[in-house]
């Protein structure tokens, strides 16, 4: 059976398609998108959105109030049933469920409380004891929690901190920094292996997304571009203008090359289909074993 996804595929694929956007009264802060038709805005109000793009255009099903404050991170297991959020003005991490057939939010969310004020927050599944876990960003690094004890694993400790998280192959974790780079560490071993940045001089908090392959990074610049780099080959592919103002929020479709990018006047969706990669390059080490990134410590 397809996944709800190849139905936005197959529209897509159907027309010449380049960019779409969608209006709303709060400025997008926070972006997900699960392997649905559905994906998911925060805004700067404390509310969750969900937006249907299984049509011409994209439409709003569903809304919801988790905070008082702007939503800084948003994020969705992989069945799309649980989503988990941070904000601005709140010390935990607020996890409620989602309905991955008709977007609806539930009634009630949960509270994983956090010893510094959380930036950001991740769900990750661990590859080998199939366990789910939240990376929890702060201003000193990124911690490893599982779901439901609440129990940490592991730390990461960097020196510009994790405002932003994207996760990959149950170890990979791209964090974006305060300091406006983006750090990609092996959660494995605690090491972090490659380091992007657009070396614009007066670069806030980073503003990044990874697409579904783990192929392509896309940073946010300055006046609404983006750099596009090549992470297996660590260099930059090219840079669009995206938006016609600071980019605020990024995020992939988890298959095709379709982003989404809100600034403070609407969200937009870019089709980035047309990028070119280079081969992948011989490993620089080899893990010969599946580790766990809980089952080592």
């Amino acid at each position: 059976m397809p996944d709800q996804f190849s139905s936005i595929a197959n529209n897509f694929s159907k027309q010449k398609w380049y960019d779409t956007n969608l209006e709303f009264a709060d400025a997008c802060t926070s972006l997900a998108w699960p392997l649905t038709r559905f994906v998911y805005a925060g805004d700067k109000a404390g509310r969750l959105h969900c937006i249907d793009c299984d049509g011409p255009c994209p439409v709003p099903v569903a809304t919801t109030l988790v905070s008082s404050s702007r939503i800084s991170s948003l994020t969705l297991n992989r069945p799309a049933d649980l989503f988990a959020s941070t904000s601005t003005d709140d010390g935990f991490v607020s996890i409620g469920t989602t309905d991955p057939e008709n977007g609806a939010f539930g009634e009630s969310t949960a509270q994983l409380t956090c010893s510094k004020r959380p930036l950001c927050a991740l769900f990750m599944d661990d590859e080998r004891t199939k366990q789910s876990l939240v990376l929890v960003g702060s201003s000193s690094g990124i911690h490893i929690v599982d779901a439901q004890s609440g129990a940490i694993f592991r730390y990461l400790t960097g020196k510009g901190g994790a405002t932003s998280l994207y996760s990959w192959l149950g170890c990979m974790v791209a964090a974006g920094e305060s300091r406006g780079g983006v750090t990609l560490w092996d959660a494995r071993v605690n090491e972090s292996v490659a380091h992007f940045s657009t070396n614009f001089p007066n670069a806030k908090r980073s503003v990044f997304a990874v697409d579904g392959a783990a192929r392509v990074l896309a940073l946010a610049g300055d006046a609404g571009m983006v750099h596009l780099y090549d992470i297996a080959a660590r260099k930059e592919i090219v840079k669009k203008k995206i938006c016609p103002t600071d980019v605020k929020t990024m995020s992939f479709s988890p298959k095709m090359r379709l982003l989404l990018a809100a600034d403070v006047q609407r969200l937009r969706m870019v089709n980035l289909g047309d990028i070119s990669l280079t081969p992948f390059p011989p490993p620089t080490h080899h893990i010969l074993s599946l580790q766990s990134v809980t089952g080592i410590l």
